[in-house]
């Protein structure tokens, strides 16, 4: 959970209260600015290209292991090593499938943990020098004027 969730509602009644004196708040479409920003799009590249090495070696182990697990079903050898032998061999299969796409899961949330900190630090930064008092996340307002959105100056500036 984003930790402005935990704070939105005082800074919105803040902002509020503040608004009328002249001062600057906007809102900003988090989701949108994530998927135009660069960054993002340079990190999907990478993952593309990690899923598409991987791929080979997924779909090998995944034909290995479909093979075993017939192998275990159709077997007419019930002898306990074989058995044994054929169990283990699927459960190795299993982990290395396992590892195959863990590494690709870990990339995409260290992707995406890198692409929400540089867009929070963006966020800050365009506000400072934009001069705003409060920019809030549109995935914790109710309503706000749409002349409030300042997404599009947010992604300009990010991918400046």
């Amino acid at each position: 959970m984003h930790p402005l969730f935990k704070i939105a509602p005082i800074l919105l009644l803040a902002a509020c209260q503040t608004s009328s004196t002249g001062e600057k708040t906007g809102y900003v479409n988090t989701a949108h600015v994530v998927e135009k920003m660069k960054m993002k799009q340079a990190f999907d590249t990478k993952l593309a290209d990690m899923k598409s090495k991987k791929q080979p070696e997924i779909n090998y182990i995944s034909n290995e292991l479909e093979s075993v697990k017939a192998e275990i079903a159709n077997s007419k050898i019930q002898e306990a090593d074989y058995m044994n032998e054929l169990k283990e061999k699927r459960n190795h299969l299993y982990w290395r499938l396992e590892v195959a796409m863990k590494a690709i899961q870990d990339s995409t949330a260290s992707y995406d943990k890198q692409v929400v900190q540089e867009m929070d630090k963006q966020i800050l930064a365009f506000g400072k020098e934009h001069e705003y008092t409060f920019i809030f996340p549109l995935s914790t307002t109710l309503y706000a004027d749409s002349a409030m959105n300042i997404t599009h100056e947010v992604i300009e500036f990010i991918n400046k």
